[in-house]
């Protein structure tokens, strides 16, 4: 039979060693907060059926305007969702030209969010999270 109570104390030492090292990483760098919290675009389109983009033409798209960090899904529907930081108008506008040159067809926009980094970081300060999440929002 295994005695795994007289060993309690490993268990408990290799918890510590695991969770000392996470709670550190937490304290340093803090939570990796998403795009509600720090600001951004969150675009979904739809293609005329058969003439989608792939997913590199977007970025590269969003990359010729200007943009580095967009990230694109696809979902079970076949539209595409598109996060970025925040998009004016402006800059908005003239990639989903582009999109509906390439594809010649018109894309649908289902919905275009738009969150400012200054509302996250009213939210976050509203639901007293330790002063350790707060220092980076």
């Amino acid at each position: 039979m295994i005695d795994i109570l007289s060993k309690r104390y490993y268990y408990f030492l290799f918890s510590l060693i695991v969770i000392i090292p996470g709670l550190i990483f937490l304290a340093v760098d803090g939570l990796p907060l998403s795009i509600d919290f720090t600001g951004g675009s969150l675009l979904e389109v739809q293609f005329e059926a058969g003439k989608n983009l792939t997913t590199e033409e977007i970025i590269a798209l969003y990359e010729d305007a200007g943009i580095d960090d967009a990230q694109v899904t696809a979902t079970e529907t076949g539209s595409l969702v598109i996060r970025s930081s925040f998009l004016t108008n402006e800059v908005r506008d003239p990639v989903l030209t582009v999109m509906n040159e390439q594809t010649s067809s018109r894309s649908r926009s289902f919905a275009s969010t738009v969150s400012d980094p200054a509302s996250g970081r009213r939210w976050l300060r509203a639901r007293r999270l330790p002063s350790a999440w707060r220092r980076w929002a």
